[in-house]
């Protein structure tokens, strides 16, 4: 294996960003950001985490267009998928397949960019996404975001993005990134915690 991987469509290299992956009955399935003029999101299938194949377009629609960071996790017997196109706002899609078809379950939600699911120890779903202060967290209610959060700072007073939680021994693990993408002082950050929403002790 070597890095970088290259994705295909129709036989033409493609440049994605964003590649978010499932891991869903010993396949995978990667789901990255639309770059281009295609209307949707796209998704590559995997049985060994280094060959994927192209299956084509998972969600279609014109508010699809230039889809960014679309995650999706399988919850309650459904796969929820996120994504921000142009990042103004997120809608939220469902779909009984992680091979679609997605299908709109909210308007555009309005909240940000780079959203990212995370379960709590009583299988609650929440939701993190980008902050003009920093990483917020909601609670995923009856297809609303409610009850907001901010629960991590900016990165150097600037644009901060990309989080992630990871439950591990005790501890609740936050990532996320910031600065601009193409910035000499593009970062990332480490913060963790008892507590799945308060109380992160920040590392760089």
């Amino acid at each position: 294996m070597k890095n970088p991987r290259l994705l295909t469509v129709d036989g033409k290299h493609i440049e994605v960003g964003d590649p978010f992956i499932l891991r869903f009955n010993g396949r995978y399935y990667l789901y990255p950001s639309t770059s281009d003029d295609v209307m949707g999101v796209r998704c590559f299938v995997s049985d060994d985490l280094i060959n994927f194949t192209c299956y084509g377009l998972v969600a279609e629609s014109p508010l699809l267009k230039y889809a960014y960071a679309p995650e999706v996790i399988y919850y309650n017997g459904e796969f929820i998928m996120c994504t921000s196109p142009r990042g103004c706002g997120h809608y939220f899609l469902k779909s009984n397949s992680p091979l679609g078809p997605f299908t709109f379950i909210t308007d555009n939600l309005a909240n940000m960019i780079d959203g990212s699911f995370v379960l709590d120890k009583e299988n609650r779903l929440h939701f993190l996404r980008a902050d003009h202060n920093g990483i917020s967290y909601l609670d995923f209610v009856d297809n609303k975001l409610i009850n907001r959060k901010d629960i991590l700072p900016q990165i150097g007073n600037a644009w901060t993005e990309g989080p992630s939680i990871t439950y591990f021994n005790k501890y609740f693990y936050a990532t996320y990134c910031g600065n601009d993408v193409l910035s000499s002082s593009y970062r990332i950050f480490a913060a963790s915690s008892k507590k799945i929403d308060t109380d992160y002790h920040t590392q760089s």
